[in-house]
């Protein structure tokens, strides 16, 4: 049975766990649509290549040993998840956003570990003022006609 730091990834790959967030996220790293991987979320790292501006990497310990993915959406999908939390993370495809761009959209679901409740009443919040402004916007133009 594979284990690492007293983690059963077998056992892992076949759990069901909370999903707590669903959203988009820029960058796909070796996994397709319908895919996933399992890993203990190990923190953000800020990585420079080159000229270019820096961006934020996920760290995960997982069964291959430690890996990186990055994309702005799913770094703030993260945000509610605690250092050492095991979670499942399903690239679930494309979306076209307002703005006309293609992100990658994913699921993560909580296997073990916690939430930053913190956090997540932020996001609650970040999301409603979104909608808020969103329909006040609606509002203004359907007045408009």
């Amino acid at each position: 049975m594979a284990k690492s730091a007293g983690i059963d990834w077998k056992k892992l790959a076949t759990a069901k766990g909370e999903i707590v967030s669903t959203g988009t996220g820029a960058n796909v790293i070796d996994i397709g649509k319908g895919e996933s991987f399992i890993g203990k979320f190990l923190g953000t790292e800020e990585i420079s290549i080159g000229d270019k501006d820096p961006f934020t990497s996920l760290q995960f310990e997982t069964e291959q040993g430690k890996q990186c993915i990055s994309g702005m959406q799913l770094v703030q999908q993260m945000r509610m998840i605690n250092k050492g939390g095991i979670v499942r993370v399903t690239y679930t495809g494309k979306k076209k956003t307002n703005g006309g761009n293609k992100v990658n959209t994913f699921n993560v679901e909580l296997l073990q570990g916690s939430i930053n409740e913190k956090e997540r009443e932020a996001i609650k919040k970040e999301i409603t003022e979104a909608v808020k402004k969103k329909n006040a916007k609606k509002a203004i133009k359907k007045g408009k006609k």
